[in-house]
């Protein structure tokens, strides 16, 4: 629910400014009238690593500069079509980042915002996107638009957190402090869409060793060592396994061809240490209305290779798929796979999953050597006797089968 605590005179500009500011609340998160008191908390703000990443902010950023901002902000306050900015807080009062609509028109605005360190990973900036947005749409706004430099995975997890759609990139849309074109994530949210999450979140599955997990920008390879080798090359389509230069894009890529629902997909994490060691993914099941089947794809990091992690893995996401609806499951009746018929262990672990060989395409996948190689389809039936969870993750952590770089991937399609 928003509450709206309204100033005597909002948005008047004959009203001097911050008695023209609504105070706006969802009872957690509060919207309010930026202060003089406020410019020591911007300058931690925009000193902060983070901010100067991302904001063509002077270098160096001091009170100032900060006092400067102040002005602009009551500046826009006095003008018809104006920026329109709050500080964000909560029942503390103190300064906690900045929230703002500007570029606006009777009918779209563009939504920006920043957060102090003191008040990051809390939700709170979730929330006021949402209580702004309801705002602008509440005042007749039809479309709102978002815009972070590539790479802003704080700002991009907020946008989608709140309901704006699949970013696309603008390549040089942005300009750093230095003047230097900077690639640029756009995306939008347009009134009387939900402000909820755009992509399907997968639930966390635990195994004894592993917590399977969404994936984060920090979940690329950590060193050279994993960096894709020529085994994995041998075994995976062309991208499949990140590299560290290209994990951004990889991640984002990947976000994007899953937004449609149809798949869910995992980092599997060491749950000691939350590294990410490999990925899972179920893919191909199509639309939620008259979902039956899917197929699994995995890999490993190279480091990671021989612990057992795929075989550990696999039968928890085996048992999302076949539990039923009711009881928090896919409800599918079918799991398949295709495995280059020479990556034995990869075979092993799916046959040790319970899966049985079905047929064989000839000639089918493509090695970066201009080989060709067989295919192996693999399936497994719910209706099938199941390989117990425990007996499953006693083999796979001997070693002998686990931890290989490729999953049952056809050839360009992960």
């Amino acid at each position: 629910m928003v509450i709206v605590t309204e100033s005597p005179h909002p948005n008047l500009p004959d009203v001097p400014w911050p008695d023209c500011v609504p105070t706006l609340t969802d009872g957690v998160v509060v919207l309010r009238a930026h202060r003089e008191s406020d410019a020591p908390r911007i300058v931690e703000q925009c000193i902060d690593a983070a901010s100067m990443e991302f904001l063509p902010l002077p270098r160096p950023y001091a009170l100032a500069d900060a006092q400067e901002y102040l002005e602009t902000v009551r500046t826009g306050w006095s003008q018809p079509w104006g920026r329109r900015a709050w500080v964000v807080t909560d029942a503390g009062d103190s300064f906690l980042g900045t929230v703002n609509l500007h570029d606006r028109s009777p009918l779209r605005a563009e939504i920006g915002f920043g957060l102090h360190p003191d008040g990051r990973g809390r939700g709170l900036m979730s929330r006021a996107v949402r209580l702004l947005a309801q705002r602008a749409f509440d005042e007749g706004v039809a479309v709102l638009r978002w815009r972070a430099v590539a790479g802003n995975w704080a700002s991009r997890r907020v946008a989608q957190a709140c309901g704006f759609g699949m970013p696309v990139t603008v390549a040089a849309g942005a300009l750093d402090h230095a003047g230097h074109p900077r690639d640029e994530w756009h995306a939008t949210l347009r009134a009387g869409e939900p402000m909820l999450p755009t992509q399907p979140r997968p639930p966390v599955l635990e195994t004894p060793t592993l917590r399977l997990r969404p994936f984060g920008p920090d979940d690329g390879p950590s060193d050279a060592v994993d960096e894709p080798d020529l085994q994995a090359l041998r075994f995976t389509p062309a991208g499949a396994v990140p590299t560290r230069a290209a994990f951004p894009d990889w991640l984002a890529e990947r976000e994007a061809r899953y937004a449609g629902g149809g798949a869910l997909w995992w980092c599997l994490a060491e749950r000691h240490t939350d590294r990410a060691v490999g990925m899972v993914v179920l893919f191909g099941m199509g639309p939620l209305e008259g979902r039956f089947q899917g197929e699994l794809g995995y890999w490993v990091y190279p480091s990671q290779r021989g612990r057992g992690h795929v075989a550990e893995a696999l039968p928890a996401v085996r048992d999302l798929a076949f539990a039923s609806c009711a009881d928090g499951g896919l409800g599918l009746l079918r799991l398949h796979a295709t495995v280059d018929a020479e990556n034995l262990p990869s075979l092993a672990v799916l046959t040790r999953l319970g899966m049985r060989e079905w047929g064989r395409s000839h000639a089918s996948w493509a090695r970066i050597d201009g080989s060709l190689a067989d295919g192996v389809h693999l399936e497994l039936l719910s209706s099938w006797p199941l390989l117990p969870l425990r007996d499953a993750r006693a083999r796979g952590a001997t070693g002998s089968a686990a931890g290989q770089p490729t999953g049952s991937r056809r050839r360009g399609r992960t």
